[in-house]
């Protein structure tokens, strides 16, 4: 499974927050171009993405160039915030607040700004979930999946360390994965088993 970063999008060098509906920039498509071409030799057969719309351009662009059709699946979309925090301007204070709280909270993953959006643990739900769909459905086929960062780290801690999401080695591997924009991870499952070992992270 090669688990595909979206390119960027420069929302934030703009001053505001991300939302769904935030689209790549040219350095992301430029990224998207770049991941379609490394991929375009390793016998893709299936692409999975986010709906969201920088991850749906991201696998638009790698289908073009691998000539696959894309699945879009909302188990695969970025954790949800607050959506009064989608757009809204760094000098605003929803952002002001969701950063003294988040940094404060840290270490708490059932936190929600002021108690709307979904929490870690329930995006780290919806990874479960998905690596199971993984095992019932796809288990033979070589697939891409696009996502995003906070999804992508959740996917590769469950996979690598199970499914506590309170251990150590579980909160310790989700901090430290390294996901930027246009990265590719690679992740390997035995044939047979549920046993994932990674054999590359974060490659641009």
């Amino acid at each position: 499974m090669y688990l595909v970063r979206h390119g960027s999008t420069g929302a934030n060098e703009g001053g505001k927050r991300q939302s769904p509906e935030t689209a790549l920039d040219k350095n992301g498509e430029i990224q998207a171009q770049k991941t379609a071409n490394w991929l375009s030799d390793k016998k893709i057969e299936l692409i999975l993405s986010s709906p969201w719309a920088r991850a749906k351009q991201t696998a638009e662009t790698i289908g073009q160039k691998l000539d696959l059709p894309i699945t879009f699946l909302k188990i695969l979309q970025e954790k949800a915030h607050n959506p009064d925090l989608y757009g809204a301007s760094f000098e605003d204070e929803i952002h002001r607040q969701y950063v003294r709280e988040s940094e404060k909270d840290r270490d708490n993953i059932d936190w929600k700004l002021r108690g709307k959006g979904e929490s870690v643990r329930e995006m780290l739900t919806r990874g479960v979930e998905f690596e199971a769909m993984l095992g019932e459905r796809y288990r033979e086929k070589t697939l891409v999946v696009v996502s995003h960062a906070y999804f992508i780290k959740g996917l590769v801690a469950i996979c690598l360390e199970g499914k506590n999401f309170d251990t150590k080695e579980f909160r310790e591997r989700y901090k430290t994965t390294p996901v930027d924009n246009g990265s590719i991870s690679l992740l390997e499952n035995e044939r047979e088993g549920s046993n994932w070992a990674a054999v590359f992270l974060n490659l641009l």
